[in-house]
């Protein structure tokens, strides 16, 4: 697992240029292994910072490069945790979830917290590169990334936010076809 888990952060880096092209549609990859793993990479501050909670149903093998789609996961989790408020672990939550989209052919991945929500103001502008909402640290680019590694495959990627409730993001993306 430390390997695997230094693998994808050595691939991380590697892919960090926004203008990175290579095609992913010809790979496939294990949706739920890569949230097993990303979970395990992040699990020591996952649990200082909320309860997590998990629910992943059996899905086909999506399109794309496992390593950037584990950039993806790490970015959504570690948002998710920036994005709760300093209070009790138990008040707190990310819950992750993985299924088959109701769309033949897809899989549907969301990441869920409990946080603050994202302000109406800023809701257009982040997906852009290099826009943060974060006063410390934060480049701006996990977002903008994230979308272009989905987008590349045919995905989607999108979010619902509730002031004062939470934030959502789903990623949709098309099954490998064997």
């Amino acid at each position: 697992e430390i390997a695997g888990a230094a693998d994808q952060v050595t691939e991380i880096t590697k892919g960090m240029e926004l203008g990175h092209r290579r095609s992913d549609e010809d790979v496939e990859a294990n949706l739920g292994e890569i949230v097993e793993l990303t979970l395990t990479f992040v699990r020591a501050a996952l649990i200082k910072r909320a309860l997590v909670e998990v629910d992943l149903r059996p899905c086909p093998p999506v399109k794309g490069s496992p390593n950037k789609l584990g950039q993806v996961m790490t970015n959504l989790l570690v948002n998710a945790m920036q994005a709760l408020p300093d209070r009790s672990r138990s008040e707190n939550r990310i819950v992750v979830s993985l299924a088959p989209d109701e769309a033949e052919g897809w899989v549907r991945l969301a990441v869920e917290d409990n946080g603050e929500g994202i302000p109406h103001d800023v809701r257009e502008h982040i997906f852009d590169p290099f826009f943060t909402t974060k006063t410390q640290g934060g480049t701006g680019l996990g977002l903008a990334i994230s979308k272009r590694i989905v987008e590349e495959v045919g995905g989607h990627i999108d979010f619902e936010s509730r002031p004062g409730e939470g934030t959502t993001f789903t990623v949709r993306l098309p099954a490998a076809r064997s």
